[in-house]
């Protein structure tokens, strides 16, 4: 529970089990100091009873959590949607349930692929990352102002130009063997093969994942 709540949208000032689920269910761990625990042991029938009671409020509250939070259910899912074990999920990133997603869907739908060979490449090639204008403090009321997020349209834009590792061609390759409505060439100077030539992996998953 403790790896899962740290990875989740919500930040807390301690990742504590009492703290955590004090804000979650307004609940808390029972008080019991550790160094008690050897003195109760050896007492009487009751204080055993409390190291019995501290020891069943520690193993209950995570169970709470998970509950509360829905962690197995989410997580359940995922484990089948990107087809992988529900371990992976909690412990391996996201470029491991991406690459068991798209290899499984490789293998579903029966497409031919290669595996690269990069032994003597050395570093990975580089991309530039999006540029971020410094915002302007203040009220803007004598023009409008658009708010555009391309992040949701990755999507949308990789099914709709069929965008994909697979898909990508030179642009000499693409004018010398295919016809016009075969080939596109983005903005960015970069030729990827339409779907009337054959659609690409990364469509295919985001159609399904869609």
């Amino acid at each position: 529970m403790l790896q899962i709540v740290r990875r989740g949208m919500i930040k807390y000032s301690s990742y504590k089990l009492d703290f955590v689920a004090n804000a979650v269910l307004g609940e808390r761990k029972k008080e019991l100091g550790y160094k008690l625990i050897p003195k109760f042991q050896l007492g009487s029938s009751a204080d055993r009873a409390r190291i019995a009671q501290y020891c069943l409020q520690d193993a209950k509250l995570p169970l709470r959590l998970m509950d509360k939070l829905s962690t197995l259910l989410e997580n359940t899912q995922m484990a089948c949607t990107v087809h992988c074990t529900l371990d992976a999920v909690l412990t391996r990133g996201q470029r491991f349930k991406i690459t068991s997603l798209i290899l499984h869907t490789i293998q579903n739908q029966k497409i031919p692929y290669s595996i690269p060979d990069m032994r003597g490449i050395e570093g990975e090639r580089k991309y530039q990352g999006a540029y971020v204008l410094n915002p302007v403090p203040g009220a803007h009321l004598k023009h409008f102002i658009a708010v555009v997020d391309w992040k949701s349209m990755y999507s949308s834009n990789i099914i709709a130009h069929n965008l994909s590792y697979d898909t990508h061609v030179s642009i000499d390759w693409a004018k010398e063997n295919l016809l016009n409505n075969e080939y596109e060439i983005m903005a960015g100077g970069e030729a990827f093969v339409t779907k009337r030539s054959r659609e690409g992996i990364l469509p295919i998953v985001c159609d399904l994942l869609l």
